[in-house]
């Protein structure tokens, strides 16, 4: 039975963003469970600049409703972290009721005087400064997460996230806090969001029938795409490729000489895949239904992600609930994930070609939906949401 409390979810729902595709995904689904539900949004303009009007808007939402869930990554509150912290902790100050979905917790860095000394040993001075200057931005940052998470904690809020390794982050800063942990699910019903590219065949896109490995999300140089694409291109599977760079790096649509590693990520993985053509398909920006036709239309889905602390990844959740194949780079990404799962999926090499090419084989041998989520799907996730913020299903 539903409840007439108004539920608030504030994020940024108008970024091409994994983040806000997920927010997006949380208000249909407690929508349709007969909930009132309104989506608070933060303005992108608000990265760059604190907007007064905009700020006293969000504000004013918050406090027009019942209960209040915080989408929450950092760089999506403000310009600086600083001001991110600032504005997220008068959000939960203007909260009747809280959750806070946290998609990452950060850690707090490892000793600085350790950190540096084994540095300046391996690679000399300028590395070891490089070091210090980086354990003081981590350090920041750090600090930033923890007085939000202690604001909330402070203020009663229940704290949403996707692994039991960020639970133990929370919990460090404050032991007594409530959590639950729920992995990333997305509706059943993504396929059938728009008609746009309802006839691709896949199949036609490439020169041969070899197996086709998908990539699909951001192109970011954490993702390790050009790692990923030049191996397996290499060893004669066709490649399907289907995103492109998130709109908020630095310089997004600009030519640019600048230092900027999402181009560079782009630009090596577009160098190799133009040596390839023939078994390689690219799909730029595509919406979700389409995303979720080439997820579905691929052999194996790779997620050969570098190590950046990242927990939770909504590509391999898709791909996931909708039984396909599946390789994972050995990184905490899958560590944390395999809770979550009936069995664990083919892992492989991070840094290693003839690993990736093996996993991928092996993988096929497999049969597709060997892998899935145990016990675990959209309505759990919805009644998890709604859990946190004292509201029956």
């Amino acid at each position: 039975m539903s409840s007439e409390k108004k539920i608030g979810v504030v994020s940024s729902f108008d970024v091409l963003c994994g983040n806000a595709a997920y927010s997006q995904a949380l208000v249909s689904g407690m929508r349709q469970a007969g909930h009132d539900v309104m989506s608070i949004d933060i303005p992108v303009e608000l990265q760059k600049t604190h907007n007064r009007q905009d700020i006293t808007s969000i504000l004013q939402q918050v406090r027009d409703c019942d209960a209040i869930n915080i989408q929450m990554e950092l760089s999506l509150y403000g310009p600086t972290p600083r001001s991110c912290a600032k504005l997220l902790k008068r959000i939960i100050r203007n909260a009747k009721t809280l959750s806070i979905t946290m998609h990452r917790v950060e850690v707090k860095p490892v000793n600085l005087i350790k950190s540096t000394y084994q540095e300046n040993k391996q690679s000399g001075i300028f590395s070891a400064l490089k070091q210090i200057i980086i354990y003081w931005m981590r350090s920041y940052i750090f600090r930033q997460y923890a007085a939000v998470i202690r604001a909330g904690y402070n203020a009663g809020a229940t704290f949403i996230i996707h692994t039991y390794r960020e639970e133990k982050r929370i919990k460090r800063i404050c032991p007594k806090a409530k959590t639950i942990v729920h992995p990333i699910v997305w509706q059943p019903d993504m396929e059938t969001g728009t008609k746009t590219e309802t006839a691709i065949d896949i199949k036609t896109k490439f020169k041969t029938d070899k197996p086709i490995v998908g990539l699909f999300g951001f192109i970011s140089p954490y993702k390790n795409y050009d790692f990923a694409a030049k191996s397996l291109l290499a060893h004669d599977f066709n490649l399907v490729v289907a995103g492109g760079m998130h709109p908020t790096v630095t310089n997004y649509g600009q030519r640019t000489t600048s230092a900027n590693k999402s181009l560079h990520a782009f630009a090596m993985l577009n160098e190799i895949l133009e040596a390839y053509k023939g078994q390689t398909y690219v799909y730029t920006a595509p919406d979700d239904a389409t995303l979720i036709r080439l997820i579905r239309s691929v052999d194996v889905v790779a997620i050969p992600y570098l190590e950046v602390g990242q927990s939770s990844s909504g590509i391999a959740s898709l791909a996931i609930q909708y039984g396909k194949r599946i390789v994972f780079a050995d990184t905490h990404l899958i560590t944390e994930l395999v809770p979550f799962l009936n069995k664990r999926p083919f892992v492989f090499d991070v840094a290693a070609s003839t690993s990736l090419v093996s996993a991928v084989e092996q993988c096929l041998a497999e049969d597709e939906k060997s892998i899935y989520f145990n016990g675990y799907d959209f309505s759990t996730n919805i009644t998890a949401n709604l859990h946190a913020l004292q509201i029956e299903d």
